[in-house]
């Protein structure tokens, strides 16, 4: 979510997010402006143990929260003040090529690139949109974000079978987007088990056994 100023609509974030009564995983922040102009936020549910870093990707702001052998998260937020978005493309590309095919990464964030724009931005957001699909990411939010454009992201794994919705916000003038996806759960190997049975011995015992006792129980 582009919050516009976290101090200043972080409480009306909250009253929202007690209103849809849903459990996140993961929050994504953009546009802050804690310690400065521009900045992102990631918040990681509590039952999950994460690692945070700050990513090198030219004219942006850019987080990567790792929860071990679970998922990864990118926030970004690229200002409008930013003009050259090529730059920034080739620098986002070169820091996908070392992220590792089998984990499960989510790109998320507002680049200020319009992927429904004129014909006149179609060259530079097919760009976009061409690279975060050499890595396995398709656009979760379908529907504009901004008045027409879409500019807030979610980029899931194509096999995710991601659910998206987006919410009206009054806060600020970018709605919010959600996206559902089911992670795979590492499942432990069966274990299993052969029963012999020794009819042989278990007829010989019989045979062997003194029943008297349990007829003359049976008699009376």
């Amino acid at each position: 979510m582009n919050i516009r100023i976290m101090r200043k609509n972080f409480d009306n974030f909250l009253v929202t997010l007690k209103r849809l009564d849903l459990d996140f995983d993961a929050i994504v922040f953009s546009e802050c402006w804690l310690n400065e102009a521009g900045g992102v936020v990631i918040y990681i549910r509590d039952k999950w143990s994460a690692n945070f870093s700050e990513l090198n990707v030219e004219e942006r702001n850019c987080i990567l929260a790792e929860v071990a052998n679970n998922f990864s998260v990118v926030a970004a937020y690229r200002s409008p003040g930013y003009t050259n978005s090529e730059t920034f493309i080739r620098s986002l590309d070169a820091y996908l090529k070392t992220v590792s095919p089998t984990s499960c990464l989510i790109f998320a964030g507002d680049t200020n690139i319009n992927i429904i724009g004129s014909a006149a931005e179609k060259n530079l957001h097919t760009k976009y949109l061409d690279v975060l699909a050499e890595y396995g990411l398709f656009p979760a939010i379908t529907k504009p974000t901004r008045v027409k454009t879409r500019i807030d992201h979610i980029f899931v794994p194509l096999k995710s079978n991601a659910e998206s919705v987006v919410y009206l916000n009054a806060a600020t003038d970018h709605d919010i987007t959600m996206a559902g996806i089911m992670l795979k759960t590492h499942k432990p190997k069966p274990i299993r088990s052969r029963v012999i049975v020794d009819t042989d011995s278990i007829r010989s015992e019989l045979e062997g056994t003194d029943w008297s006792t349990v007829t003359k129980l049976q008699l009376s």
